[in-house]
């Protein structure tokens, strides 16, 4: 591919998103929320609760901003986590868009340029700290395989 196609967007630190969109908000039909199967029904909170954090479970079943919120507010440790290593540039694939005849803008963001090696950081972060805020845990015990998620959550317990 041809260097001078690749255009490279940078965007500056302060300009890094404060809220994670919630896709669920914009879906043209409901979810399918997770269903207990000893009970055949769906999940209450307290018992699914048992088993993720208390945040995790109110994301999986929907409850309260995550029904409602289009953009759901990072914590800020968690964004101080993110700059550690965010935000990554956006590529543009010029190449690409002519090879295929493709009028539009088509774009890749490289989420492997950080300790972890991939984009497993970006929701390991998130658990780990709602696992120390919500449940008081503080000992992940987790197994990878290539060694992605195992570095990604030995990252996020730093």
């Amino acid at each position: 591919m041809d260097r001078k196609k690749i255009m490279h967007i940078y965007l500056p630190d302060n300009k890094m998103p404060k809220a994670w969109y919630n896709l669920a908000v914009d879906m043209p039909w409901n979810l399918p929320l997770p269903v207990d199967g000893e009970t055949g029904k769906v999940y209450k909170l307290d018992k699914m609760s048992r088993i993720y954090t208390k945040e995790a479970s109110k994301i999986e079943l929907l409850i309260g901003e995550y029904k409602k919120n289009k953009f759901i507010k990072i914590p800020k440790e968690v964004l101080t986590l993110y700059k550690k290593y965010r935000p990554n540039p956006i590529y543009r694939a010029k190449g690409l868009e002519e090879y295929l005849g493709y009028s539009g803008k088509i774009y890749y963001k490289r989420e492997d340029q950080n300790p972890a090696g991939s984009h497993k950081p970006n929701t390991s972060i998130p658990q780990a700290y709602y696992g120390v805020q919500h449940k008081g845990v503080n000992t992940l015990i987790t197994d990878t395989g290539a060694g992605q998620w195992g570095a990604s959550v030995a990252l996020s317990c730093n």
